[in-house]
């Protein structure tokens, strides 16, 4: 699954209590914390299920028949299930009978009594007599209601261009809402086939796992214009992996890849913005099959566009869901981002059809296993395609800020509920995780990493797998302690802060390292880890080399006496580095001429978090912010813009106007050197430094000659869309906006209201935060909970409107005010986003006020 993330925020509480703070359902769901996990007596191995949604009603109906391995006595039967109403339930039972020589199966019916448990989101079926070890069949009908939160079987709603609304049915069940579908064992490690067919209206379009295998009209009651459309068996997969689509849909042309049909389906109307997803699925499917060494393990993979969405995208096998901003593009019109933003997503899911779909986690404390992969491999594979958008630079670095927090979490964490499996989507799971991966991949070689992976794939295909099953496949691989050095980077929190100094008359290297905090405690921490330290040892003839670093304190005797060197080469490693002043002024000298720019973008981030947390004075970031005035570098530029801009978090009015002069003294030669126009032959970088940089200087440093120009480009924009390039749409916009009038606000609205692409709807939607006029801060707030607003869309406004400065604390009071509602109108699993905004709240008397509401 793909959500997106910011610098997020652990919580020093478990967002379980946030999240269901004030409603009926802290009562129900709190108690599942102690119910525990289904018994591993009883095994599904096949589900066959028919389903019949009433979309107009909101309800629907199935029948179920289960077929179950049971391992020893068993007097009851105990599946997941929440919301549904469990009736007619049966065991079958099937056992050979000789007659006249003769074998005859004999089916027998064993009546069960259904217990309906909902505090633990369970059912139980009681037998009269147990059950021996043996094979038998769970028969059972339901029924229940679509889920109005985006998940489990829910209904996407949507307007078509004259107004009118209209429903699809969808299924989100990652982590465990596969059972508000239909009663199942809803744990990863219960993998089972599964066959599935459901009626439905003879207009409708229905998608699942595996292709149709045959499509009729429904004989009993042919009046009634319905037809049953039955799906071809699917490979074992977990109950969280099954999908079913039901609507209004319209297929791209199919591409078949190494013998998969791959197809974009979107709302009718809409599937020619596919076409860009199309090809880059059918790009990344041969690389995939050959790097991992297994093929894709089902025959066709559908991409399917959602009108309301949760998550950024589903990883259903052969079934993708995604939101329609993150599939659906018009490459005439759209940004380099959202072209980015397509590739990437789809690179993550089409990850997972082998890191968590064939091979799954046993248990969800291992998640980081399937998304992190996901994410790290995802990028890998979006690089392979486009290495001209550098993806690397600056991979996985914004999780450190979450992880020097004193609230962070290991990456493996034990998990007992359904509330603590959807805690695990977090920035640990997937960006530290992943940049953990990268770490690995580079200490024992690409080609090694490579083969421990296909060998884990091999031997682990189509079942579950843990952790250790990971590391053990590549430390086979690469002879290397790989257990023992990845247990102190999954098993424990935080990272290490590497000091740097001279030592012996600078004849060694002098290395200490400690758990470094944001906000350092007042005891230290004795933590270590094992860290392959990367070095670039800087002069006329750059060397890199590496060192194992497991011990508190080490020296590496230099090259050559008080020889600069970079620690942390390419910036791989998952650590921040402190210089003392001799080998940080060493290491300034060669900044352009022995660093890589992504090796500059880590020791600017490391010297902004270190300023932070106050082991640097905030002197020596200023000196080394201004050594990087003349950057041209189009990926480091922007950051820079991006490092600027924050500091606006601790200037208060007396000084603002003297910040703006900062800001334009840093970035007016950015602009003067990149313009407003793109330039024949521009990377695309280039064109996104453009748009960093433009954007700062509009907003936070107040160029009044930016802003006109915007103004400028705005009503340009206004009347005809494709008057200004993609890459400006987004700094026009956030120019007018910030600046803005009740005038542009309403312009900026219509806009929104009148989109044709799912970017442009969710760009110009979200301008309307950015606006700092409290009477229309008002405004948006008031729309955010309205039905104007898609439910997919509520938490990222809520979020962007706290982190607007001008409004954090009037939306912070909405938020109280409202909170019963913001946790009924916003899909659970997207309420973290809404709470990490809170950051942005930072005197005392926030702190105070936020502790005693949550």
């Amino acid at each position: 699954m793909y959500k997106r993330f910011g610098v997020a925020v652990v919580t020093v509480m478990s967002l379980t209590s946030l999240l269901t703070a004030g409603t009926a359902e802290a009562v129900t769901t709190t108690a599942s914390n102690d119910a525990g996990r289904l018994s591993k007596n009883v095994v599904p191995t096949n589900y066959t299920l028919v389903i019949e949604p009433d979309i107009n009603k909101g309800t629907f109906s199935g029948s179920e028949k289960v077929k179950l391995h049971v391992l020893a006595k068993q007097q009851e039967i105990v599946l997941n299930s929440v919301g549904l109403n469990v009736k007619n339930a049966f065991i079958l039972r099937k056992s050979a009978e000789f007659e006249h020589h003769r074998k005859h199966i004999v089916s027998k019916r064993l009546p069960v009594k259904i217990e309906m448990m909902p505090q633990s989101e369970r059912v139980k079926f009681v037998l009269e007599e147990s059950l021996s070890p043996g094979s038998y069949e769970l028969d059972l009908e339901f029924t229940g209601k679509f889920d109005d939160k985006l998940r489990g079987f829910f209904l996407a709603n949507y307007k078509d261009d004259k107004g009118q609304k209209h429903s699809v049915a969808c299924t989100q069940m990652e982590p465990t809402d596969a059972r508000r579908m239909f009663p199942c064992f809803d744990e990863p490690e219960y993998k089972a086939t599964y066959s599935i067919s459901t009626i439905i209206d003879k207009g409708l379009t229905a998608i699942s796992n595996s292709a149709i295998a045959k499509e009729e009209d429904l004989i009993k009651s042919p009046e009634l214009g319905k037809k049953v459309v039955t799906f071809k068996l699917t490979p074992k997969i977990s109950s969280y992996l099954v999908a079913l689509v039901i609507g209004d849909f319209a297929p791209t042309e199919a591409k078949t890849e190494d013998g998969v049909d791959i197809r974009v389906w979107a709302i009718k109307g809409k599937e020619a913005m596919g076409t860009y997803a199309l090809e880059t699925a059918a790009k990344l499917l041969p690389y995939m099959n050959k790097y991992f060494g297994v093929k894709y393990p089902t025959k066709k993979l559908d991409l399917i566009a959602i009108p309301d969405f949760g998550p950024g995208a589903m990883e259903n096998l052969g079934a993708i869901t995604f939101k329609e901003s993150v599939l659906l593009v018009d490459e005439k019109t759209a940004s380099t981002n959202g072209k980015q933003v397509v590739a990437a997503v789809i690179a993550h899911e089409m990850a997972h059809q082998w890191f968590g779909d064939l091979v799954t986690t046993r248990w969800w404390d291992d998640i980081w296993l399937n998304e992190a992969f996901a994410s790290w491999f995802g990028t890998k594979a979006v690089d392979y395609l486009r290495p001209d958008w550098r993806l690397w630079d600056g991979f996985g670095r914004h999780a450190l800020w979450t992880d020097s927090l004193k609230s962070t979490r290991a990456i493996h964490a034990n998990v007992k509920s359904p509330e603590q499996a959807m805690e695990m989507f977090d920035d640990i799971t997937y960006v530290k995780g992943s940049a953990v991966l990268r770490m690995l991949e580079r200490y024992v070689g690409q080609d090694i990493f490579q083969r421990g992976v296909q060998l884990y794939m091999k031997t682990h295909a189509f079942k579950t797998a843990t952790t250790e099953d990971l590391w053990w496949a590549v430390a086979a691989s690469s002879s290397k302690p790989i257990p023992e050095m990845m247990h102190s980077w999954i098993y424990q929190p935080g990272y290490p802060l590497i000091s740097v100094s001279s030592a012996n008359a600078g004849k060694d290297l002098h290395l200490s390292q400690q758990r470094y905090f944001l906000d350092p405690p007042a005891k230290p921490t004795t933590t270590k880890w094992m860290v392959p330290v990367a070095f670039k040892w800087l002069g006329n003839e750059a060397k890199t080399s590496m060192e194992m670093f497991d011990q508190t304190e080490l020296n590496i005797a230099c090259p050559a006496v008080s020889a600069p060197v970079f620690v942390n080469a390419d910036a791989v490693g998952f650590y921040r580095v402190s210089y003392s002043k001799e080998q940080l002024e060493k290491v300034e000298e060669s900044l352009y001429t022995g660093l890589t720019p992504n090796e500059r973008y880590c020791l600017l981030t490391d010297m902004d978090s270190l300023t932070a947390s106050l082991n640097k004075p905030v002197s020596e970031e200023l000196r080394l912010m201004k050594s990087c005035k003349a950057e041209e570098d189009p990926f480091v530029v922007p950051q820079i813009a991006s490092r600027v801009a924050q500091w606006r978090k601790f200037v208060i009015p007396a000084v603002r106007p003297a910040y703006q002069q900062y800001i334009q003294y840093m970035l007016l030669p950015q602009k003067e050197r990149l313009g407003w126009q793109a330039q024949e032959g521009e990377s695309d970088l280039v064109q996104q430094a453009r748009s960093g940089v433009l954007s700062v200087l509009g907003t936070y440093g107040q160029h009044r000659e930016t802003i006109a120009e915007a103004r400028t480009l705005f009503a340009k924009y206004r009347a005809d869309r494709t008057s200004i390039a993609p890459n400006l749409v987004n700094v026009v916009l956030n120019i007018v906006a910030y600046n803005g009038s009740a005038v542009e606000y309403e312009q900026i609205k219509q806009l929104w209201q009148t989109a044709k692409t799912p970017e442009s709807e969710e760009t110009d939607l979200m301008m309307l935060a950015n606006f700092q006029k409290p009477e229309l801060i008002q405004k948006t707030l008031a729309l955010s909970l309205s039905n104007q607003v898609q439910t997919q869309d509520r938490p990222r406004m809520l979020s962007s409107l706290l982190g607007n400065d001008s409004a954090k604390r009037m939306v912070w009071s909405f938020v109280k005010l409202h909170w019963p509602e913001i946790v009924s109108k916003c899909p659970p699993m997207a309420l973290d986003r809404v709470v990490g905004s809170c950051r942005s709240l930072d005197t005392a008397a926030d702190e105070k006020d936020l502790r005693l509401f949550f």
